[in-house]
């Protein structure tokens, strides 16, 4: 009498070699490189809106990006003609790197804006980018200049 052993290990060795086709290949072991894309990515992006009319105002504002003895300033490109509510109202910066930074946005006619302890953490590709809004509020001793 034949065994069965050699018709069962028949009857199975495709599937076994199937589900190691889709399982078994995983390369995300710890010693294999991350693929990292070419993008360069933020570390904190400012929306700048006036407080009052809830509209963007980043035209003519500059961002201050503080860490330790590292500063960068950042500014919008405003587009001339148009008013500040059609404007792109995010500014941003800290490109690619981490940190702990006090960002300040300052305006002409507002009052300066501020946030301390901003986290920038990355991975091995890029940072994880921090997303603020500033709420700008005008400030009340230009406002009473004017008049």
């Amino acid at each position: 009498m034949m065994s069965q052993a050699p018709r069962i290990a028949r009857m199975f060795t495709p599937l076994l070699l199937l589900a190691t086709a889709l399982c078994g290949c995983d390369d995300s072991s710890p010693h294999s490189p991350r693929p990292c894309t070419a993008q360069y990515v933020p570390g904190i992006e400012v929306m700048i809106l006036d407080a009052e009319t809830r509209l963007p105002t980043a035209c003519g504002a500059t961002v201050w990006l503080t860490d330790g003895g590292y500063q960068e300033q950042a500014a919008d490109l405003c587009v001339e003609g148009l008013p500040d509510s059609l404007q792109y109202s995010m500014i941003m910066g800290a490109y690619e790197r981490e940190g702990v930074y006090t960002v300040v946005v300052t305006k002409a006619g507002y009052e300066p804006w501020t946030m301390s302890s901003v986290q920038v953490a990355g991975d091995e590709c890029h940072v994880f980018t921090q997303r603020l809004v500033a709420f700008l509020k005008r400030d009340p001793l230009e406002s009473r200049e004017e008049n």
